[in-house]
């Protein structure tokens, strides 16, 4: 392994993650500029293949959980078992994250199995409720004003919070959460 860079702001890692391109980023949430779990989406959209761990010491069992939503490839806390860490950065990238011991304890307050519902962010909220009203992807990507990969990528994070298989599922779900008018 090699360290090409440390940064204090997420401004700064933004930029050199477009310059290195590194295999893996590790990333704390609590930075100055842009906050790491803002940092999520766009490396990932630079990057599909990049895995992103997150090093952190907050335990927001709500920030956690919308970090979680975002499928960086794992989490971690600062105060947590060094063994796991290296084991997290030198594992290859699943299908979900992978949490270290004390973030699974803490999502096992919410559900034994890590089936949580997960909080949708604005932007899946906004994306959810296009869809319900029988918006199409293109429809709501220029609604939005942002591209269709955008709009699927969020889509596709929101079906995996919910747990649902089809965007019928997950407008249906999505209403009956409350998130939908």
């Amino acid at each position: 392994m090699e360290v090409v860079q440390c940064l204090h702001d997420g401004r700064q890692a933004l930029a050199a993650v477009s310059r290195h391109k590194p295999d893996v980023v590790l990333l704390d949430l609590a930075m100055p500029v842009i906050h790491g779990a803002d940092l999520i989406d766009p490396i990932q959209a630079a990057n599909p293949e990049i895995r992103i761990v997150i090093l952190t010491g907050l335990s927001d069992l709500a920030l956690l959980a919308e970090v979680f939503g975002k499928s960086p490839h794992a989490i971690m806390q600062k105060a947590g078992d060094p063994g796991e860490l290296l084991d997290a950065v030198q594992s290859p990238k699943g299908p979900r994250p992978i949490l270290c011991r004390e973030c699974r304890k803490m999502f096992a307050l919410l559900d034994n199995e890590l089936q949580v519902i997960l909080p949708l962010t604005q932007r899946e909220r906004e994306i959810v409720s296009l869809l319900a009203r029988g918006e199409t992807t293109k429809g709501a990507a220029v609604a939005l004003g942002i591209s269709e990969h955008t709009v699927r990528k969020h889509r596709e994070n929101a079906l995996g919070k919910f747990g649902a298989k089809t965007t019928g599922q997950l407008v249906v779900l999505a209403s009956r959460r409350g998130y939908i008018d």
